[in-house]
């Protein structure tokens, strides 16, 4: 029973610790260049600026909302 126990909050301690890597190595980086493609989709010009350095996933939504 002991052994049981051990090897599930082992199995979840890694779960967890697989989860938050593919969202911080994968995740947050794809969202960031959709973002930074429709920017660049909206306004061309803005490639060359560094609004498109800045941008951001909630910086995105923020722009959405107020159009």
């Amino acid at each position: 029973m002991t052994r049981t126990t051990f090897i599930c909050i082992v199995l979840s301690i890694a779960a967890a610790t697989f989860t938050n890597d593919a969202r911080v190595m994968v995740l947050d980086p794809l969202e960031r260049m959709i973002e930074k493609i429709k920017l660049i989709a909206k306004n061309p010009l803005a490639a060359a600026s560094d609004e498109i350095n800045n941008a951001g996933v909630m910086s995105f939504m923020n722009k959405s909302e107020d159009t």
